[in-house]
């Protein structure tokens, strides 16, 4: 799967002072009706309790030139620490990425436990979206790079 070229985002959860983030190629529509997207989480991952417990989260899709925040939020840093990179502004309670492509506020309304991960179901709220950009910073083997239409 290491292969398959996907979007980046920045999953952020919580106010400031008790938030935390992690950077995913994992997040994916599920429905239209109601809008809803799914997301896999190890258990091991820093931001796991957080979400665990949260009802509500932050989906930040990052433009190409964020790659230098993917990489700090895929880190293993903790707490304020996980914030140092990019421009973090509070809203609705929760995180979000100035510069970002889209945004997205997700509610929680179903969880699964699988193996090592656990997969959040949640509909989204809200959508915003950025300049009107369309490329987005991917990732695929390993390595970030950018999605531009012909």
């Amino acid at each position: 799967m290491r292969r398959v070229p996907a979007g980046v985002w920045v999953l952020s959860v919580g106010p400031e002072g008790a938030r935390g983030n992690i950077t995913v190629s994992s997040l994916v529509p599920v429905s239209m009706e109601p809008p809803s997207v799914l997301v896999s989480i190890n258990h091991s991952a820093e931001v796991y309790p957080l979400l665990e417990k949260a009802d509500v989260f932050a989906a930040n899709l990052l433009a190409p030139d964020q790659h230098e925040v993917a990489a700090h939020c895929a880190e293993h840093f903790e707490g304020e620490a996980r914030f140092a990179r990019g421009n973090w502004m509070e809203n609705q309670g929760q995180s979000w990425l100035a510069g970002a492509r889209a945004w997205l506020l997700c509610r929680t309304v179903q969880r699964m436990a699988f193996a090592t991960h656990e997969i959040f179901i949640a509909e989204v709220e809200s959508v915003a979206l950025g300049d009107g950009q369309a490329s987005a910073l991917t990732y695929a083997d390993g390595a970030y790079g950018s999605f531009s239409p012909f």
